[in-house]
């Protein structure tokens, strides 16, 4: 559970960093830069989008592992993937169970997604 939740905490900062760089931040340059590479899906090629859908499915299953801090930790990766790749958040979103949806959009401020969703 520990590592699980470290992974998850890593792939917020990264996402963070991610959105940080797609919005003109300056991230100082440094390993912050090559990480903001690897996750520029906006402009990457098959590689970066298959590795986004990745990241996709590993934040929705943790959504909805049994343990507490495991997705207490994937709710913070799933604002960070919000911030970053927005349609990939409402992916993630469509795919939970209605409580488990709710559970997110309130701990994230997410608007409450439609019905149909």
């Amino acid at each position: 559970v520990g590592s699980r939740v470290r992974a998850l905490e890593l792939l917020q900062l990264l996402l963070a960093l991610a959105a940080a760089d797609t919005g003109g931040a300056d991230t100082g340059g440094g390993a912050a830069d090559s990480a903001v590479s690897a996750l520029d899906a906006r402009g990457a090629s098959a590689d970066a989008s298959r590795s986004m859908a990745a990241l996709s499915r590993a934040v929705r299953s943790a959504l909805l592992d049994a343990n507490s801090s495991v997705r207490a930790a994937a709710r913070a990766a799933f604002g960070a993937l919000e911030r970053f790749e927005p349609a990939r958040a409402v992916e993630v979103l469509g795919g939970l169970d209605s409580p488990s949806r709710r559970r997110v959009e309130a701990a994230t401020g997410t608007p409450p997604s439609s019905p149909a969703a």
